[in-house]
């Protein structure tokens, strides 16, 4: 029933089973890269699986970077302040995009409308994370898995003892800031009910919580609930799931812009945004050899002057001034049957799926041209004009026909094919029929105290032009650009390989090869619309954005990743090497990109080193994580250059750019946290982020962090 977990239900009328002469500790079972759930160890692809109890020891926020980096090879997401209500990935391999980078986001087998908005996970109603990096995944999950997928499974295990349980958590802390006259208040607070024992249990989950203002005028807040359940039968595992997370900033532009800028900054939209996932999963063991699954599910959004910083010029000097508005809900409907042949030396397991989806976007696409004269030079106007790009409602579906087989010899040999086709209709500039494949081996050898793994796969994946995520980043469909333009679906396929060494419970390495050509990749090109936004004078040109196919892009490098284990002690570590590079530009690409070039935003080098203590009345954890080594625009100075110019030709198109192109060297963030039973009932948690008190530096040299926070809070089980 899960990743931990088997469930021995009653089967009446039958007679005891007779022991085992011997036991031994059953392999993982996983869900991701495997439809309806199989043994790590016949897996092709180098999956990383991230326990819910590690998440809880080590994370306080639930953030997607504090999740992710460092425990994910080949995945880093940059830092962001609490008001950014959206996730955003630097790399996930290097480069699956250029506005958007996400890998496709399930919440217990419902995708997600847009993964962009899993910025913030409850570590408490967290049974795993599995993930899978690269396109290997897309022959299961199809459109939009283009770089991979992150299947977040909920807690449904009950209290161990049956009855129900009570447990909270409580935290107070401040955050220290340059821009701030005094230290910002961060607060969350939480309760878990847990009632059930295992073939009859529920979990629920309500979590609250927000940051004062690190820079001035800035604040969010947050709340969530999430709600899961599941009955065992004798032939049946039903499970259900229900989350609603709804979460309000402020934040105000980077006061680095501020301070340099010589205009009066825009006030900042107010934020909200609403989520929500409701849906069920029934698995039917029809026999031993066959097993039936059903997943039915909704998952939606809600979204209001929600920013997110993903082009060139900050939205100080760009008269786009984009903010998302609008919602989306996607319905998820999947069958699936598994079928087993064979005996003990050789044994096949075939999958047979059909999967629809079918999504209802809603968008409002607004830009404000708000600068004018202000006392003879560039400043904002009293009124602006605001111009009205356009509103709709779109529907787009997805159907799925899914085979997969995976043939075992000996328990040595696996070998693992398959592939998708899929119809897609109202996905503008895709085509109507993709077939997706996936081919892998694994060769698994060693005895009860080593095992060792070589493996190998290939996949190909494609995101269409037109998807939720890239509306909900700023309300800009570009419609007109894949209609006019013949702007084509991005693409990615390509090859991993490598290897894991198991010595028992206690030591994990593994390294993986990725080598991928990731084709069409899309990018919001800045375009001249002539003359300037203010009334008053030169100023900031105004300025547009065009999506563009730039063309073609080889990603690949190394992922190391180990973990020794011993006694109560823990020690991990991870390091990345990524090459992200242009091979080909597409016809009529205008943007700043020339062959040979790094793609902007992706960090050469990630790594990790993280070391644990957990013991019967407490533990203690410290941990690094660091990205290095990546280009990306200097936008401060893009934005004087931008306001300041008084020139009547030139725009800040094309090459340009290039000329604000810069090096960040790296950042580090460093956390650590105490905790020490106080009684049977109460622990005290101490915890620290940010320890370095780094408040810019990443992505670019205008986005501000709170400084070192540092929190004291209390964990009661009841």
């Amino acid at each position: 029933v899960g990743g931990e977990q088997v469930v021995l239900a009653p089967l009446p009328a039958a007679a005891p089973p007779s022991l085992a002469r011997s036991t031994t500790v059953l392999e993982q079972v996983v869900v991701t890269g495997s439809a309806v759930g199989a043994p790590e160890r016949s897996l092709p692809v180098g999956l990383t699986i991230l326990s819910g109890a590690e998440l809880r020891r080590r994370v306080t926020t639930g953030t997607t970077a504090e999740i992710v980096d460092g425990a994910v090879p080949g995945i880093w997401a940059w830092e962001q302040a609490p008001t950014s209500l959206l996730a955003h990935f630097a790399s996930i391999r290097g480069a699956s995009s250029f506005d958007v980078r996400y890998p496709k986001v399930y919440i217990d087998g419902i995708e997600m409308a847009s993964p962009l908005l899993a910025a913030r996970i409850d570590p408490e109603m967290i049974e795993r994370v599995e993930v899978i990096r690269g396109p290997q995944g897309a022959a299961l999950y199809g459109t939009d898995a283009i770089s991979g997928v992150v299947n977040i499974v909920t807690r449904t295990a009950g209290s161990s003892t049956g009855t129900p349980s009570l447990g909270g958590h409580a935290s107070f802390g401040v955050a220290g800031s340059a821009w701030a006259a005094r230290p910002p208040v961060t607060q969350e607070y939480g309760a878990t009910l847990r009632a059930g024992a295992s073939a009859r249990s529920m979990t629920l989950g309500l979590t609250a919580g927000g940051t004062g203002a690190y820079v001035p005028g800035a604040y969010d807040r947050h709340v969530g609930f999430t709600g899961s359940a599941r009955f065992v039968g004798t032939r049946t595992i039903v499970t259900a799931t229900a989350r609603v997370q709804a979460a309000q900033a402020l934040e105000p532009e980077s006061p680095v812009l501020v301070d340099s800028l010589p205009v009066t900054i825009v006030p900042a939209n107010r934020q909200s945004a609403g989520q929500y996932t409701l849906g069920t999963t029934i698995r039917v063991m029809q026999s031993e050899r066959v097993t039936h699954t059903l997943v039915l599910g909704v998952d939606g959004y809600r979204l209001s002057g929600v920013g997110f910083e993903s082009t060139p010029v900050p939205s100080a000097a760009d008269s786009a001034l984009r903010a998302a508005n609008g919602a989306a809900d996607r319905a998820t409907l999947r069958l699936g049957t598994v079928l087993g042949f064979g005996g003990p030396d050789v044994s096949t397991t075939l999958t047979l799926a059909a999967e629809q989806s079918l999504l209802r976007s809603a968008t409002r696409d607004t830009a404000t041209l708000a600068m004018s004269g202000s006392g003879g030079g560039p400043g904002p106007s009293g009124g602006g004009e605001r111009y009205s790009g356009g509103s709709g409602v779109a529907w787009r579906s997805n159907t799925g026909l899914i085979v997969q087989g995976t043939s075992a010899l000996r328990g040595i040999v696996y070998l693992t094919g398959g592939v998708r086709l899929e119809q897609n209709a109202g996905f503008l500039g895709a085509p109507r029929w993709s077939a997706l494949p996936m081919l892998g081996a694994s060769l698994v050898g060693g005895n009860e105290q080593v095992i060792v793994k070589v493996r190998g796969a290939y996949g190909r994946g494609i995101r269409p032009p037109r998807t939720a995520s890239r509306e909900s980043l700023g309300g800009h469909d570009g419609r007109d650009e894949i209609e006019r333009f013949g702007v084509a679906p991005e693409s990615q396929s390509g090859i991993e390989f490598g290897g894991d060494v198991y010595v028992g419970r206690a030591l994990l390495l593994r390294v993986t090869r990725f080598d991928q050509t990731a084709t069409n990749l899309i990018q919001p090109v800045i375009v001249d619309l002539g003359g300037y936004s203010g009334g008053g004078g030169p100023g900031p040109r105004r300025i547009d954005y065009q999506l563009q196919n730039v063309g073609e892009i080889a990603n690949d490098g190394w992922e190391l990743e180990g973990q020794l284990a011993r006694g109560p002690a823990t020690l991990g570590g991870t390091f990345s090497w990524t090459s992200s590079t242009v091979q080909r530009l597409s016809y009529g690409y205008t943007g700043d990109l020339l062959v040979g070039d790094r793609v902007l935003e992706v960090p050469r080098h990630t790594a990790s080193a993280s070391l644990g203590w957990n013991a019967a009345h407490g533990g203690a954890s410290v941990s690094a994580a660091r990205a290095a080594d990546w280009i990306n625009y200097d936008r401060l100075a893009l934005a004087a250059a931008i306001v300041t110019d008084t020139s009547t030709t030139g725009a800040p198109t094309g090459p340009w750019l290039r000329s604000y192109w810069r090096q960040y060297l790296g950042v580090t963030r460093l956390r650590a946290s105490f905790s020490r039973q106080l009684s049977d009932v109460v622990m005290l948690v101490l915890s620290g982020d940010n320890l370095l008190g780094a408040q810019t530096g990443e992505p670019d040299d205008i986005t501000v962090v709170p400084g070192r926070t540092v929190r004291v809070g209390v964990r009661t089980a009841f």
